[in-house]
């Protein structure tokens, strides 16, 4: 729900994910705002855990999978997430 999107947001930023220059210039300049809140709670999650796909990011962000989806696509076209496998198996994980 939205509420729980807000928290995992407030507690991503609290984390504070540690991230390469390059992975912060991405973000920063090929992703909307909301793009990079999600994408912090992704990034979280990834500090604790080593693979992440759309069905457990969708639940983390209170988004529909192929939201997530989306996201997780875009994070590999920009070199900040590595994709390993297809479409529906498709993990990610970070560089």
């Amino acid at each position: 729900t939205y509420l729980n999107t807000i928290i995992h947001i407030r507690d991503g930023f609290e984390n504070k994910v540690a991230m390469s220059e390059s992975m912060s210039e991405s973000m920063s300049e090929l992703m909307s705002e909301l793009e990079r809140a999600r994408m912090q709670v992704v990034l979280g999650y990834l500090n604790g855990n080593k693979k992440i796909n759309s069905v457990i990011a969708a639940e983390l962000l209170g988004v529909e999978v192929k939201t997530a989806s989306r996201l997780l696509s875009k994070a590999e076209k920009l070199e900040i997430l590595k994709g390993e496998g297809k479409t529906k198996n498709k993990v990610y994980s970070v560089l």
